[in-house]
């Protein structure tokens, strides 16, 4: 698809995106219900892209493949269908984790949910393949694309499995933690960097280096998504339901005797807004929180590295090495839990009278 030859906004990309995704559903599916059916899909990626370019002022499936061809040399004519394969690897993924998380977005409501599986699946393993097998590229180039397709979604299901694993785990490792993230974020962002950098016509050694850059974004943005999540949101999900994010586990690896005590106030916390103010409070003083920001810069690092050995230029460099600066950074900065200590925020709901208030209920 031809593209301006002056930079995008992000919403003209998304929209370049959108008509992409749609002009592959006309042109592969005939008008009926299974259109319809994968039409949500691309209903749901431009409601996500929209709240997050507001949000964040970035969409890894817009920003990577326009930011990557260019920063590698690309081809920009090439950048719309990349970003469309994206698009629809991002919304199969995505309809898969809301199945197993009990979420349900908008566009899927009233849709049995044995249809919803399909849906996915179907904008995981057919889509993409489409669009990518399309492009005007060497056959060579186009094997290795559909090969790293097949290879990252296999990892992207093992990341998917430790987290379905973790949740409510009574002694979450920290290092599966962060190979829960690197599989359900970091292979999907290094997806989309390695296949702008083979359709740049790059070499195997630079092909890694930006798959290792999307790797450690994707990581380091899913670690500050649930740190900004857990520091600022009134209800936070991921307690809700269950989740054992960075901060929980590393808190729960230290805590000693008073692990039994925190687990009970986690188990309240997936209903008990109370409940959540506590433990939001003990991952502060404890100093869980600030260990898991240490654990997103790193990746940070390990990602700036990785642009400079993947020789990254302009046009693309400067925005490539801003998407490693994170959500907005008053977001991500924890202080504003000190304001739980004072009475008014927290009524008073410690780790031992957790332990007992459950203690009472299972009586």
């Amino acid at each position: 698809m031809d593209v301006p030859s002056s930079p995008l906004t992000l919403d003209a990309r998304l929209s370049l995106v959108l008509a992409a995704m749609r002009a592959t559903l006309d042109a592969h599916l005939p008008a009926g219900p299974y259109r319809e059916l994968s039409g949500r899909l691309v209903t749901g990626v431009a409601r996500q892209a929209g709240s997050a370019v507001e949000r964040l002022g970035w969409m890894p499936f817009i920003n990577l493949p326009f930011d990557v061809t260019a920063a590698a040399g690309g081809n920009p004519s090439l950048a719309v269908e990349l970003a469309a394969a994206s698009a629809f690897v991002f919304s199969g993924l995505d309809v898969i984790d809301d199945i197993a998380d009990g979420d349900c977005q908008p566009q899927w409501e009233g849709v049995p949910q044995a249809q919803q599986t399909l849906a996915g699946i179907s904008a995981m393993v057919s889509f993409p393949q489409l669009l990518i097998a399309s492009l005007p590229l060497p056959p060579a180039q186009i094997a290795a694309m559909l090969a790293l397709l097949a290879q990252r979604m296999l990892q992207a299901g093992a990341g998917q499995q430790f987290d379905l694993a973790l949740v409510g785990a009574e002694q979450p490792d920290p290092d599966t933690v962060v190979a829960s993230v690197a599989g359900k974020s970091g292979e999907q962002l290094a997806l989309y960097c390695e296949w702008a950098a083979l359709a740049a016509g790059a070499g195997a050694e630079t092909v890694a280096a930006w798959g290792d850059y999307g790797s450690a974004l994707g990581i380091a943005a899913q670690i500050q998504s649930d740190m900004s999540e857990l520091c600022h949101d009134a209800w936070c999900r991921d307690l809700a339901s269950g989740n054992r994010t960075l901060p929980i586990a590393y808190h729960l690896q230290k805590a000693g005797p008073a692990r039994i005590g925190f687990l009970a106030l986690l188990a309240l916390a997936r209903t008990d807004l109370e409940a959540q103010r506590a433990v939001r409070q003990t991952l502060f003083d404890s100093g869980a929180i600030r260990m898991a920001a240490l654990v997103a810069q790193l990746y940070v690092e390990r990602g700036r590295r990785a642009l400079q050995r993947a020789g990254a230029r302009e046009p693309g460099l400067s925005r490539l090495t801003a998407l490693l600066d994170g959500p907005d950074k008053k977001r991500m900065d924890p202080t504003p839990l000190n304001s739980l200590a004072t009475p008014a925020a927290t009524p008073g709901l410690t780790v031992e009278a957790a332990f007992n208030l459950q203690e009472r209920t299972k009586a």
